[in-house]
Parts: C-alpha cells; sequence; structure tokens
C-alpha cells in the first residue's frame, strides 16, 4: 500500500493487475490474504475485479471460497459503483 500511495503522489501510472506465474493479481493475493486495507487501495487505484487466474477465478471468487464476507460484500459494493458510473457515462454519451 506504501508503494501505491507514493507512485500516486508521484503522479505516476500505477500498475495495479500485473500478476504472478500463477496468474494472481495483487487483488487476487489481497483478498487471499483477507487484507482488506490493501483490497480497498487496490480498488481505489483502479484493479481489475474480472481477472481471473490459472483456476479461472476471480478476486471474489477467491475470497468467497475462503468465506471472507467482509471482502466479499466489498467487491459486490464496487462492482456495482462501477455499474453505476458506467451506466452514467453511456447516458451522458447520448444527451
Amino acid at each position: 500500500m506504501v508503494v501505491l500511495l507514493y507512485l500516486n503522489c508521484c503522479n505516476l501510472p500505477l500498475q495495479v493487475d500485473g500478476t504472478t506465474s500463477q496468474g494472481s493479481s495483487a487483488l487476487m493475493l489481497a483478498c487471499k490474504r483477507k487484507h482488506i486495507e490493501v483490497v480497498e487501495a487496490l480498488l481505489v487505484a483502479g484493479a481489475d475485479m474480472h481477472l481471473r487466474d490459472r483456476r479461472s477465478r476471480t478476486a471474489r471468487e477467491t475470497a468467497e471460497k475462503r468465506e471472507f464476507s467482509s471482502i466479499v460484500g466489498l467487491l459486490n459494493n464496487q462492482a456495482q459503483v462501477r455499474g453505476l458510473e458506467n451506466y452514467i457515462k453511456y447516458a451522458i454519451f447520448f444527451l
């Protein structure tokens, strides 16, 4: 999280969707380890919640499997917010 804050302060592009050799993103790893503050920071930085690892699991599916309901709720809320933002952008485009 410190790295994200530092990069953001320097106006450098954040690359939050890189993956490990297993295909896990930072968001997936944070969900797997129940680091809710890191999950929040990655979501604010624009992490893609829909990426899939080599087992074809998303970050939310990883949290669901481990029964981390607070992280699942956070990801569900973020998905709703992003969906609404996309709807608003689409509606404004056609005005």
